[in-house]
C-alpha cells in the first residue's frame, strides 16, 4: 500500500518516503528520507522512554517529532514506512503494544519499533559486520559477525549494569564522596565540585538529592568527574580509568563471543564508538582509545546518525534500500 505526497513549493512529487526516528528520554528526532536516500527534513520533540506505563508518552513523542519533520517539508501522511528506535524497546511485550498504538496513529502504512541501539548500528554498518560500543547514560556493546550472527554484551540497565556509562560514573562519584566524608576513603575534590554544582550546603544533603534525582541528572555529574580528574584529583582519575576499563571489557567479551564460532580473527571487524561519553568529542574517548589500542581493532570514524539508520530500516520493511 502506497501513497502520493507533495513537496510544497518545489513542483516535485515524491512517490514514497520513509520516516526514521531516534527516541530517547530527553529528545525525539525524526528524519524524512525519499526512495533515493535523500534527506528531506528533520524534526524534534521531547522524548520518552518506553515502559509499560509510558506507551502513550512514546506515541506522543513520535507523533510530535514526525509532525515537526513532515509539516515544514509540505509532506502528507501516511508515510510508506516508519521505523522508530526507542530507548527501552528491548522489552518485547511492551514494544508490541507500542507498535499497535503507533499503527493506530496513522503515521505510516507500515510501522516497526526497535531499540535506539539497533538504529545506531544500522547507521554505522548497515547490514554488514561490525562492533558498536555505546556509552551515554548507560552502556552496551552490539556486534554482527561476518556470518550474520548478532551478539550483545551489557545493556542490563542502571540497576544491574551500565558500567562505564554516565549514570554509573555519577553514582561512583557520589559513593566516593560519602566514603570520604566518613573517613573510609581518601579525600577528594569531587566533594566541593559536586556540592557546588548541585547548590547543596552540606554532604549529607546528597541523600535526599539522590532519592529525588533522575538517571539523567545523576549522569550529568560525569563531566564534573572528568574535569576533576584533569585537575589532578586521584579519586576522580580512578573513576575515569575504571569507566574506560569497564567499557573495554564489553568489547573484549563481545570479541570472545563472536570469535567462538568464527574461523577469522574477530579483531578484523571494524569498531564504532557512539554516545555522549565516547563519541567523536566524548570526554572518555581518549582514555578508552588508549586502552583499546593493544586489541588492534580498526576504529571506524565519521558520524553515526541513528535517525537515518532508522529510516533505512523503515525502507527495508517495504523492500526498498538506499
Amino acid at each position: 500500500m502506497g501513497c502520493r505526497v507533495r513537496v510544497s513549493g518545489s513542483g516535485a512529487r515524491v512517490s514514497r518516503y520513509f520516516l526514521g526516528l531516534d527516541v530517547g528520554g530527553t529528545n525525539a528526532e525524526a528524519v524524512v528520507v525519499d526512495e533515493a536516500g535523500h534527506q528531506l527534513s528533520r524534526g524534534h520533540a521531547p522524548g520518552a522512554v518506553l515502559r509499560a506505563g509510558s506507551i502513550d508518552a512514546v506515541v506522543n513523542a513520535v507523533t510530535a517529532a514526525v509532525g515537526a519533520a513532515v509539516g515544514p517539508a509540505g509532506l502528507e501522511l501516511p508515510a510508506a514506512a516508519l521505523w522508530a528506535g526507542v530507548a527501552g524497546a528491548g522489552r518485547e511485550e511492551v514494544r508490541a503494544r507500542a507498535e499497535e498504538a503507533l499503527v493506530d496513529a496513522g503515521l505510516a502504512d507500515v510501522v516497526a519499533l526497535g531499540t535506539d541501539v539497533e538504529a545506531a548500528f544500522e547507521s554505522a554498518f548497515g547490514e554488514g559486520p561490525g562492533l558498536l560500543l555505546i556509552a551515554g547514560t548507560g552502556s552496551i556493546a552490539l556486534g554482527r559477525a561476518t556470518d550474520g550472527r548478532l551478539e550483545r554484551v551489557g545493556g542490563w540497565g542502571a540497576r544491574l549494569g551500565d558500567e562505564g556509562g554516565g549514570y554509573w560514573i555519577g553514582m561512583q562519584a557520589l559513593g566516593c564522596i560519602a566514603r570520604a566524608v566518613d573517613g573510609r576513603a581518601q579525600p577528594t575534590a569531587l566533594r566541593d565540585r559536586v556540592l557546588g554544582h548541585l547548590e547543596l550546603d552540606r554532604p549529607h544533603a546528597l541523600i535526599a538529592w539522590v532519592d529525588a534525582a533522575s538517571k539523567a541528572e545523576i549522569a550529568a555529574l560525569a563531566p564534573l568527574v572528568f574535569e576533576t580528574a584533569r585537575s589532578g584529583d586521584a579519586v576522580a582519575a580512578s573513576i575515569t580509568t575504571d569507566a574506560a576499563a569497564a567499557l573495554r571489557s564489553h568489547v573484549m567479551v563481545l570479541l570472545d563471543v563472536i570469535g567462538r564460532e568464527r574461523k577469522e580473527e574477530p579483531t578484523e571487524l571494524p569498531l564504532a564508538l557512539w554516545g555522549g561519553l565516547i563519541g567523536d568529542s566524548g570526554w572518555l574517548r581518549p582514555t578508552l582509545e588508549r586502552l583499546l589500542e593493544p586489541l588492534g581493532l580498526h576504529l571506524r570514524t565519521g558520524p553515526i546518525d541513528p535517525s537515518f539508520g532508522a529510516a533505512r530500516l523503515a525502507a527495508r520493511r517495504v523492500g526498498a534500500s538506499f
